[in-house]
């Protein structure tokens, strides 16, 4: 079962603050934490958020 998801993030850190998935009834995983903050991926949160396009 997939979903929309949804992240708001702190505008001076780009940190994640809430997460939004109505399928999703648990907390993040903890490796996606550890992938999102943890490694050199291209297509990270705040690369996304502080792209022109959005995507």
């Amino acid at each position: 079962m997939m979903g929309p998801c949804c992240y708001t993030l702190e505008p001076a850190s780009l940190l994640i603050t809430s997460h939004f998935n109505p399928t999703m009834y648990y907390e993040l995983p903890e490796q996606m934490l550890r992938d999102e903050y943890g490694s050199d991926a291209v297509h990270d949160l705040a690369t996304v958020a502080r792209s022109d396009s959005g995507i």
